[in-house]
């Protein structure tokens, strides 16, 4: 929502200790207005526009979290300096495919 800037995403895993799965990390940070204070929470209800009645039916945001949080995660917006710098997980399980072995050492 501003005429001009730049946004930096960043993503990480965080695997949990025993290998099943974990976390993906993503963070996106824009040059922007950023968010009042007084919004930081009510960005994420449906139908609500934020400031200056920006375009869009209000969803994306309710959209996006409830998803994120479907999948073990959640969709935050964090303390920033400048702009907004939201802030994505997401919980993925890790698939093991069967090993089989080669027919030579069956017995």
């Amino acid at each position: 929502h501003a005429p001009e800037g730049s946004i930096r995403v960043i993503c990480r895993s965080e695997p949990l200790p025993d290998g099943s799965g974990g976390m993906l990390v993503f963070g996106v940070h824009d040059t922007g207005p950023g968010v009042p204070e007084g919004e930081r929470e009510a960005i994420f209800q449906a139908f609500h526009k934020g400031r200056d009645a920006a375009p869009g039916s209000g969803l994306d945001l309710a959209i996006a979290r409830n998803l994120a949080r479907r999948m073990g995660g959640d969709l935050q917006l964090m303390p920033s300096d400048s702009g907004a710098f939201f802030r994505l997980t997401v919980g993925y399980e890790t698939a093991l495919a069967p090993v089989t072995a080669p027919d030579s050492l069956r017995s």
